[in-house]
């Protein structure tokens, strides 16, 4: 009754609490610590209790990730930071009633009610009570446990336990119908299979927020005939199968990588392909075109590590090309016989004896089949070369300097033409460069127009253009996928990453533009606000442009008996240059200052000797007579 009273009165005595749990509750703000939520849960029954309501009581930032979280019959949305306290302490022996009240307090509840998706759909598939399931359990613990992953047409998934179905997201209330033995072999065998289960005791819940791993990276391709899938293809492990019709194969490599079986599960369940997977039998079971297929998976359990792999899913209204039919091609002076010396253009790639650009426009023309590994690895290589432009505003001229070599756009246009097509730079990413200095640039007929400062054009021709930029969109009832290289977001739940990839140059705002369009996705980008703004199903979206000049940054000239030194002012402190050099490339590797800004108010106010060290990837500028590497911002 104590704790009861304590949450009901939480407001009125929070100036009590403070007197009474001292400096530790002062040190607890916004962001909760692991000494705070130690201290919180030191004693379920004690007056910390009233910082655990208050902790739940906060407001979350907008657009932060929710995990769901079942309590006492109650289904709630939380963030991620809440769903480890509330977790947390229900361990430490919280009564579920008290935390349920806590959270309904909060206004966490996503429903009160019952999941529908719990109601029986046949009388064996009953969920009985919690009373009942204490008394009478539906599996005994000395048989096994026979346990299947299960998606719908609705795109929902869930876990069948013999006759009983149940909501991955409810997989907490399992210890009401299974005792702890057969909990554990129900954690081992869903590990097995790939899903992110953490079980102790006679609790088992999925992390609900993990780090991509692009090492098991799996691309899907869903053909659809009159709206409704008819074959998918897989591309996972450098190879690709098509479904129906290649199980046998796909076996083949899910025989090494058996933790592959959930995020298929996930892919087939966001496009409301029905299918099950059975961790017991290894059997992965599709329904394409009213038949069914097994896929008999026979590698060994395995516990792999919390992570999952990074998901991409693509429409494509033709079949890819077969990665096993050989060519022979020729990249620049030499020549590679293919499937069989991917490794050997990899590894000329990666020692720079090739251009990657080179590699990726030979594989566009011929329709080469790249695998997803080296493909990841072209395209950081090319996204790399955004390093080696910087356009620089002048007066009414822009200069355009490439490795450190300055063109004039206003008089010396095919010059820069010739030396971009000579470096093999990619037109999309010049179009960029141009938008990150205000500059507006399309694509016409005759090549890459841009309009000077002055008003006048210039025309760079005879620039190669590639489909690599052309993202991949996939329009849902409430999102957009946008797939971007090796990445991909949903939109909006990714917005905050997609602005992120924007600043950073994995993603091209204007290319991102004109795919969105391409696709009946209205989408504007406006130079003078600096704001792209995209209409998505049910409502818009706004996003700043990663356009150069944005930080509040300020260059002061230090004169002294060395030469000129400065000061470089930004939000949040000052840096000496060239004395600070290394504080000044933490800054740029924690993504607080962008490189690109430093080097353009460098670039644009003064006359620093500058050049781009290809073969250390660097950026140099000459201050006081000392050189200066500066790294350039991670497109990471």
């Amino acid at each position: 009754m104590a704790v009861v009273f304590m949450i009901g009165s939480m407001l009125a005595f929070s100036s009590l609490c403070r007197v009474t749990l001292g400096t530790q509750f002062a040190e607890c703000g916004p962001s909760l610590s692991n000494e705070c939520a130690d201290f919180i849960l030191e004693d379920p029954r004690g007056p910390q209790m009233m910082l655990l309501a208050m902790e739940l009581a906060k407001n979350d930032p907008p657009n932060v990730p929710k995990a769901p979280l079942m309590c006492n019959g109650r289904l709630y949305d939380l963030s991620l930071e809440k769903w480890q306290l509330a977790n947390q302490a229900m361990q430490k022996g919280l009564p579920k009633q008290v935390l349920a009240n806590m959270l309904d307090k909060s206004g966490h509840a996503k429903n009160n009610a019952p999941d529908p998706r719990l109601r029986p759909q046949t009388p064996s598939q009953r969920v009985v009570s919690q009373k009942e399931a204490f008394l009478t359990p539906i599996l005994p613990a000395n048989q096994p446990v026979p346990c299947s992953i299960v998606c719908d047409h609705n795109g929902d998934m869930s876990l069948r336990i013999g006759h009983l179905q149940v909501p991955m997201e409810q997989m907490s209330e399992l210890a009401n119908f299974v005792d702890i033995s057969a909990l554990s072999q129900m954690a081992s065998a869903l590990r097995s299979a790939g899903v992110p289960v953490v079980h102790y005791g006679n609790h088992m819940t999925m992390v609900p927020s993990f780090v991509p791993s692009p090492e098991n990276d799996i691309v899907m391709r869903i053909h659809a005939l009159n709206g409704e899938p008819v074959q998918v293809e897989l591309s996972a492990g450098g190879k690709s199968f098509c479904l129906p019709g290649q199980e046998e194969s796909l076996n083949r490599l899910l025989d090494s990588s058996s933790d592959m079986a959930f995020p298929i599960m996930k892919l087939l369940a966001r496009h409301g392909i029905p299918a099950e997977f059975d961790c017991n039998r290894r059997t992965l079971t599709t329904a394409l075109s009213s038949k069914s297929r097994p896929m008999t998976l026979k590698a060994t359990p395995i516990t792999p590590s919390l992570t999952l792999p990074l998901r991409h899913v693509t429409t494509s209204p033709q079949v890819q090309p077969s990665p096993n039919k050989p060519e022979r091609v020729k990249i620049g002076k030499s020549t590679f016989d293919l499937p069989m010396q991917w490794p050997s253009i990899l590894e000329a790639v990666q020692s720079n004896q090739i251009v990657a650009a080179k590699v990726q426009k030979v594989s566009e023309e011929r329709g080469l089949a790249m695998p997803d590994k080296i493909q990841n690895i072209i395209f950081t290589k090319i996204m790399q070369m955004r390093n080696q432009l910087m356009p620089v505003i002048r007066g009414g001229d822009c200069i355009f300097v490439m490795n450190g070599n300055p063109f004039s756009m206003l008089t010396q246009p095919e010059k820069l033409s010739n030396a971009l097509r000579d470096a093999d730079v990619p037109r999309e990413l010049v179009r960029d460069a141009m938008m990150r200095v205000g500059l507006p640039a399309k694509n016409t007929q005759n090549g890459l127009q841009i309009t000077l400062p002055s008003q006048q054009t210039c025309l760079l021709d005879n620039m190669a253009n590639y489909k690599i930029f052309e993202y991949k969109i996939m329009r849902e009832r409430d999102s957009v996928t946008i797939m971007a290289g090796p990445k991909s977001y949903r939109l909006p739940e990714d917005a905050h990453e997609l602005k992120r990839a924007m600043d950073s140059g994995k993603v091209l705002p204007l290319e991102l533009m004109d795919s969105l369009n391409r696709n009946g996705i209205s989408c504007n980008v406006n130079m003078a606000s600096g704001i792209i703004t995209m209409s998505l199903p049910g409502q818009g979206l706004s996003l700043p442009l990663p356009m150069t000049g944005k930080m509040s940054l300020k260059l002061h000239p230090l004169e002294g008996p060395l030469g000129t030194s400065y000061m470089l002012e930004y939000d949040g402190g000052r840096l000496h240059l060239p004395s600070q050099i290394d504080k000044l490339n933490q800054l740029i590797a924690q993504g607080t200052i962008n490189s690109y800004d430093v080097l353009h108010l460098f670039l644009q106010n003064t006359l620093v000797p500058y050049q781009f060290d290809k073969a250390r990837m660097v950026h140099v500028i000459e201050v006081a007579g000392q050189k200066l590497n500066v790294l350039p911002s991670s497109l990471d």
